[in-house]
């Protein structure tokens, strides 16, 4: 027997004190989706449709509580999109959060930033990398294989994505996290 649309809506949703947290699939930019009527919706948008009524035509749906996993339809306010990015400070610089620092504690600044694919890189970090990849070189070595991801890590065999040619891999639960949108460190 299938299930109806709410039922598999409730099993994806985690309720807290205040906001319904969408416990499934997330988009890259961290909104819930699912499956319906054969292709992915914003869980936020049938929250809203099926709790609350259709959206109006030409209206977006703006999170109240600015938590864009929520789908408690009493967060959701359907707006215009103009309204939607003034509330959300999207095009306000002063309101974007960026690092000041690279992962390893360099400063962002003039000197040491280069930019490469419309992101920031340390210089600092690449010459410690050519340092180090020379230094291998000239020890012989042509391949590093550390025993952790970037973050930490482990490279078990059960967290270890390998290509089939064996010359790439890739860290499980980074790549998990990835795909949930969630970017935290977990061990």
């Amino acid at each position: 027997m299938s299930k109806t649309t709410e039922e598999r809506f409730w099993e994806k949703v985690r309720r807290t004190d205040t906001c319904w947290e969408w416990a499934a699939s997330l988009t890259d930019s961290g909104y819930g989706q699912m499956y319906f009527q054969g292709r992915p919706e914003k869980a936020h948008r049938l929250s809203y449709e099926m709790f609350v009524g259709p959206i109006p035509e030409g209206l977006h749906i703006d999170h109240l509580c600015r938590n864009r996993a929520c789908v408690n339809p009493e967060h959701l306010e359907p707006v215009t999109i103009s309204e939607n990015l003034r509330r959300g400070n999207a095009w306000d610089p002063a309101n974007r959060t960026h690092p000041t620092h690279c992962p390893a504690g360099h400063a962002f600044d003039a000197a040491n930033t280069y930019h490469y694919k419309n992101k920031r890189h340390c210089k600092a970090c690449k010459a410690i990398r050519q340092t180090n990849r020379r230094a291998l070189a000239h020890a012989g070595v042509t391949e590093v294989r550390p025993d952790a991801c970037p973050k930490g890590h482990a490279f078990t065999p059960e967290n270890t994505y390998v290509r089939t040619n064996g010359k790439w891999r890739m860290c499980r639960t980074c790549r998990n996290n990835r795909q949930r949108g969630t970017r935290t460190h977990q061990n």
